[in-house]
């Protein structure tokens, strides 16, 4: 059996590709719950799935894909993201839930993450 191919997740912020983002945490949350009997859990229930999202990265002087859109994000404007996993491409806007910058002037680094929530997302692929 020959060694898998290992790719980085792709993630595009606002159609272009989030260069600066160096690590990408996504979470699918079903929300589903246990109905119950008086003989225990007698189905789920169907919950609405969401998307959580974590992308963190430097930040260039000149700029990233967070700290150029920072007035859209404190007006609560949703963002769209998307991103490519296991061949597919998913896509959907996002409301962003938290926005951190964390500077250390011994390394001479800003570094960034954003937190997003969606809907469940469109798939393509």
């Amino acid at each position: 059996m020959s060694n898998p191919t290992v790719r980085q997740v792709a993630f595009y912020w606002r159609d272009k590709k989030a260069i600066t983002a160096n690590k990408v945490s996504i979470v699918f949350t079903m929300n589903r719950e246990p109905l119950w009997g008086q003989e225990g859990i007698m189905a789920w229930s169907r919950g609405h799935a969401i998307l959580k999202i974590t992308a963190s990265g430097f930040t260039p002087v000149g700029g990233s894909y967070t700290s150029d859109d920072i007035e859209m994000i404190l007006n609560h404007e949703d963002i769209p993201v998307s991103f490519v996993l296991g061949g597919k491409f998913y896509r959907e806007k996002g409301a962003v839930n938290e926005l951190k910058f964390d500077s250390d002037s011994e390394k001479g680094t800003t570094v960034e993450e954003v937190q997003i929530s969606c809907r469940r997302p469109k798939i393509a692929g």
